[in-house]
């Protein structure tokens, strides 16, 4: 297998390919709690509520985390009254509005005694500033700390194990497998064999059951063709005495004869092959 190794030029346009997902959450460090939006943290999760939806109670919390406490509860976290349907409920849109309005730090400024970023945000910003801003610690799925700007170098030395990318077999850390292959299988590529363009994600079904190829040695004689490329391998592998035969015969065809000759005798028993100490004394 030959190893491969890439540096991504361009930052991934999604959030997935993080490893920790808390550093796409908001927390207290980087909201001025001391001003009254403290109210606006859930209580389930303790980050700023995300799509803040209300109960009957009048109680608020993030969308997704009522979403999973009502799998196996069907009260108020907070007060514990029964509340109605999820699906019934619809986020708060007044509260959605001030939350997006609020002034946040980067997370980078909150990570480090010395502050880097400065940035002024607004919770409006913030996942766009996730993606660019290279001075966010994002901890690797290995737990070693890497900078938002060398988290996605494929050089960046961390504990992760090598990992193979099933379409172009190119090696790279664990944590950066997923984004590789996500690009990787959805490149154009050309087959080398009969120069169809077609998706990486393709190309194995395009060897299996499409790709159709003659022997290379047809111009030499071999009747062959229409081949898979597994089968062409395995036809060569068969074929291999055959072959060197018909090149024998096309290059040159009086060697050709002779040996032809003298195979047919010793096929008829009519001829003793000569006693030699090595095959090179042989003559036809």
């Amino acid at each position: 297998m030959e190893k491969k190794r890439y540096t991504f030029e361009y930052l991934p346009p999604s959030l997935k390919y993080i490893s920790r997902s808390d550093i796409q959450r908001i927390s207290e460090e980087q909201v001025n709690t001391q001003t009254g939006h403290k109210i606006l943290f859930c209580t389930i999760c303790s980050y700023l509520m995300e799509s803040p939806t209300t109960l009957n109670c009048g109680h608020t919390f993030c969308e997704e985390c009522l979403r999973t406490w009502f799998k196996t509860k069907q009260s108020c976290p907070t007060c514990r009254e029964s509340s109605c349907e999820l699906k019934q409920l619809k986020k708060n849109i007044i509260i959605n509005e001030m939350i997006q309005e609020l002034p946040i730090k980067c997370p980078s400024d909150v990570q480090t005694e010395k502050p880097k970023c400065g940035a002024n945000l607004k919770v409006k910003d913030f996942r766009g500033h996730l993606k660019t801003c290279s001075h966010i610690v994002i901890p690797c799925i290995c737990k070693t700390p890497l900078t938002r700007a060398t988290y996605f170098e494929s050089d960046q030395k961390c504990a992760c194990p090598e990992a193979v990318c099933l379409y172009c077999l190119a090696e790279f850390p664990e944590r950066l497998l997923s984004y590789h292959m996500d690009a990787c299988r959805t490149e154009t590529i050309t087959c080398s064999y009969c120069s169809k363009t077609m998706l990486r994600k393709d190309n194995i079904t395009h060897e299996l059951e499409e790709c159709f190829v003659s022997c290379p040695y047809a111009n030499y004689g071999c009747k062959v063709d229409k081949l898979t490329r597994v089968l062409l391998k395995k036809h060569l592998d068969d074929e291999l005495n055959n072959h060197k035969l018909l090149l024998i015969q096309f290059t040159q065809p009086e060697v050709f004869q002779k040996v032809d000759r003298l195979s047919k005798e010793l096929e008829k028993h009519k001829v003793t092959p000569p006693k030699c100490k090595n095959t090179s004394e042989i003559r036809v």
